[in-house]
């Protein structure tokens, strides 16, 4: 069984509206996210399957109700940092700081803490590996930040096993799912990977993963099932491609993943 995993955050949140869109406003804007967090939900009971939520600390404060519906439906809770910063934009200490107010933000929800982390933007990279020993410092035991490929500009570590492992303190890794294609990796985890793709490529892309004895480390945001989020002005081509191409597909081009391969949480996918 691959694992289906959310990253929780508003529509606001994103990295690529950083510069844009200040942190200091978030609480001015339309908040979008119960909406969308319930259809998702509907889905992943339509299909018997359940989840991983990364929620962010952010949400966490603001939508308690959000957390709840979450568990009280069989989900599993990972934290997403707090307020989406990326890891190489934290000194050693603000991520401390940052990861600490996250875990209690959910705690304070739930009675209980995470103990699975996902690094906004996949931002575990070689530069910030110190971030997985403040996560072990912290009481984390599983890590899900690091994308093993080399073609994004702002994230990747190209030479990390495609398959799960351990870093030197024995904090687990469960890297984003590529495909290798002779000396090429292939991003597919979701997200804009899978908003671009036809749906039959994706599919057997992932019967790939299934031939190489492989699990799909699957993920998507509640806003991208949400056709009508609010366009942003000022965004950069790429980032304006990258962000809004493809969201009117994602709600049937989920309904076929999810028709077409099992899928469970995190934890259950990768049990060591």
């Amino acid at each position: 069984m691959h694992a289906f995993t959310i990253d929780l955050e508003e529509w606001f949140c994103t990295h690529n509206f950083q510069g844009i869109i200040a942190y200091e406003d978030w609480d001015k804007l339309e908040s979008r996210i119960g909406g969308q967090t319930e259809q998702l939900l509907e889905l992943l009971d339509k299909y018997h399957v359940k989840a991983t939520f990364f929620v962010l600390g952010w949400v966490a404060e603001r939508h308690p109700e959000l957390l709840q519906s979450i568990t009280r439906a069989g989900h599993e809770i990972g934290s997403h940092g707090f307020s989406h910063q990326l890891t190489w934009q934290h000194s050693r200490e603000s991520f401390k700081q940052d990861l600490a107010l996250s875990t209690a933000a959910i705690q304070a929800v739930l009675g209980s803490r995470p103990t699975a982390f996902r690094a906004p933007a996949f931002s575990v990279i070689k530069q910030t590996d110190w971030a997985i020993d403040v996560l072990k410092e912290s009481g984390y035991e599983t890590d899900s930040s690091v994308y093993p490929v080399s073609v994004h500009p702002e994230y990747g570590i190209g030479d990390a096993p495609l398959a799960p492992y351990r870093w030197a303190n024995g904090m687990a890794e469960i890297p984003l799912s590529c495909v290798q294609y002779y000396n090429k990796r292939i991003p597919i985890s979701g997200g804009a990977y899978f908003r671009f793709m036809a749906y039959p490529l994706y599919r057997k892309l992932v019967k790939q993963l299934e031939k190489e004895a492989r699990k799909l480390n699957f993920y998507i945001h509640p806003w991208e099932i949400d056709g009508d989020i609010p366009k942003v002005k000022g965004l950069s081509y790429q980032r304006r491609l990258r962000h809004y191409t493809g969201l009117a597909q994602v709600k049937p081009k989920l309904e076929r993943i999810l028709g077409d391969f099992e899928f469970t949480t995190l934890s259950n996918a990768f049990q060591s």
